[in-house]
């Protein structure tokens, strides 16, 4: 018995199972790489994503230790920014878009003010520099913020109320320069947000030392780079400003700009993209092997159960039509062996459709006979609702139907399987006329036997009844005979009886004919024997 097909468990099934655990994140991986990659390639804010986007720091102007973000930011890095936030304060990381239009006030008020002042000097971890007589180093910090006894940043609310409270052309006081404004509305000729980036404008990355606000009401922020000595040349007004940096783990950081970078790209996605791509390449050269193994198996021009085919597990992959025509065109003896092989391996599977399967391939063979193979090939149409299954199936019984020479190949088909004279083999038109031959002969007999048995009882029957009627006119025209009281000699029921034991011989041989011998004579009445001779019907040739 051929051993139930098992999965394969060869390098190719490992590759796989491999490529089917890394594929997703290796995918997603790759599309975040590929995302990042285009933000660092890119000088504009990319669109944001759930209230949140990344921007890549242009410069190391920032590559001073910030204690607000609790780190620094060195060219190349990748910042996740919350593009939500609607206020910002002082000590804020934003990236805005770096532009100065002419048509905003150039007088502004001030709703935070800044301060010289030395501070603390920090490394880059945000540790406290000492010098050499362990005693702290101080800088001094131009823009330092100024902070109340709390160490809050003060904000002058009531002139930002005044101002935003006040309607157009009344008066606001602004005590630092002890003089009165007029509130005014925002130039109409100003530029937009939407204006402002079909520019290409930079983004920036930068924190906020200051916030101003003009006589029209609008916010403008002071910003500069932890590392650079001044301000940024341009205030920034305030829709121009896309998000503030959300803070953000060390390792997260390190991982979102490896992935930002070169390196990254390769090791990420490049890489794993190549080996999925070699991966599938010999996975459809396997296929392709498995296909012209399957023709040659279906064509019967190697066996079923040799090493490749079970190695290559093509009872399992192939096609449903193919498993049906091989069973029924295998010689009787191999069919045990090829039911095995084609669904044995579905008895023990989970899956639904293969277990139907394998169900209806137990009835399909439990039904199948060699002499009328409709009712196998119906069970399998049964299991297929459409109606192209239904047509395949059937064109499969006439294709088996023309090609039934595996009894002229079965003694070559065994040798073969045996490893014996394998390259011994007739060759196939030889095949195909020897079949064609066969198959005539098989009808020649087949009609014959039907002709005898259809025909053989009649013309016996038809001989007595003639014998008959010339018994009964010889006894008309001879009434005082001797012989004609006694009942006559009928030599014709002995033969008959003789051609009766003919005929059942000639059905069970399956190879006899109706005889064509003449009636042996009778020792007398010799002349009236003769006429019932020339009388005696002639017997009727088989019908072709």
């Amino acid at each position: 018995m051929v051993k139930k097909v098992k999965r394969k468990t060869t390098v190719f099934r490992v590759l796989e199972l491999i490529v089917n655990i890394i594929v997703y994140p290796v995918i997603i991986i790759s599309f975040v790489s590929s995302f990042f990659m285009l933000v660092a390639r890119s000088n504009n804010l990319i669109s944001p994503i759930f209230g949140h986007t990344f921007v890549r720091v242009l410069s190391d102007s920032m590559s001073d230790y910030c204690p607000e973000a609790g780190r620094k930011f060195v060219k190349g890095d990748i910042a996740i920014i919350e593009t939500n936030s609607t206020t910002y304060k002082v000590g804020d990381i934003i990236a805005f878009y770096y532009h100065h239009d002419d048509e905003d006030n150039t007088q502004l008020f001030d709703l935070t003010k800044v301060e010289t002042k030395l501070v603390e000097k920090l490394d880059e971890n945000g540790n406290v520099v000492k010098d050499e007589n362990d005693e702290v180093v101080y800088v001094e910090n131009n823009y330092y913020p100024v902070k109340d006894e709390n160490n809050e940043v003060i904000f002058n609310t009531e002139l930002y109320n005044s101002i935003k409270n006040a309607k157009v052309g009344e008066e606001f006081y602004y005590e630092d320069y002890k003089e009165y404004y007029t509130k005014t509305t925002p130039s109409q000729n100003r530029d937009t947000l939407e204006q402002v980036v079909k520019v290409n404008t930079p983004v920036y990355f930068h924190q906020i030392v200051q916030i101003k606000i003009d006589a029209s009401g609008t916010i403008f922020y002071i910003t500069k780079g932890t590392a650079n000595s001044a301000t940024d040349s341009y205030a920034i007004r305030e829709d121009f400003v896309a998000g503030k940096y959300a803070n953000t783990p060390s390792w997260l950081a390190s991982i979102i700009s490896f992935c930002a970078s070169t390196e990254g790209m390769l090791i990420l996605v490049v890489l794993p993209i190549s080996i999925i791509v070699l991966i599938e390449l010999l996975s459809v050269i396997e296929q392709i092997n498995n296909l012209l193994l399957e023709r040659k198996v279906v064509n019967r021009e190697i066996p079923f159960d040799s090493k490749e085919c079970e190695k290559a597990n093509i009872g399992l992959e192939m096609r449903e039509c193919d498993k049906i025509y091989l069973y029924d065109v295998l010689p009787s003896e191999f069919k045990m062996d090829a039911y095995e092989f084609l669904w044995g391996c579905l008895e023990p599977s989970q899956n639904k459709k293969q277990q139907k399967i394998y169900a209806t391939s137990q009835l399909a063979i439990s039904v199948y006979d060699e002499n009328n193979v409709t009712p196998y090939y119906m069970t399998w149409s049964e299991l297929y609702k459409s109606k192209r299954m239904k047509k395949l199936i059937a064109e499969t019984q006439v294709k088996a139907e023309n090609d039934r020479y595996a009894d002229v190949l079965n003694k070559e088909y065994q040798n073969y399987r045996e490893g014996e004279n394998p390259n011994e083999f007739e060759d196939t038109d030889e095949i195909l006329k020897k079949d064609k031959l066969l198959k005539e002969e098989d009808k020649f007999a087949v009609d014959k036997n039907n002709y005898d048995a259809k025909y053989g009882d009649e013309l016996k029957k038809s001989i007595d009844e003639k014998f008959e009627e010339i018994t009964e006119k010889e006894n008309k025209q001879n009434p005082s005979s001797e012989k004609s009281k006694k009942p006559p000699k009928k030599p014709l029921p002995k033969k008959t009886d003789k051609a009766n034991n003919k005929i059942d011989n000639d059905k069970t041989n399956d190879s006899s004919k109706v005889t064509n011998k003449k009636l042996p004579p009778k020792k007398s009445n010799t002349n009236k024997e003769n006429s019932v001779k020339k009388q005696l019907p002639k017997k009727v040739p088989p019908k072709k």
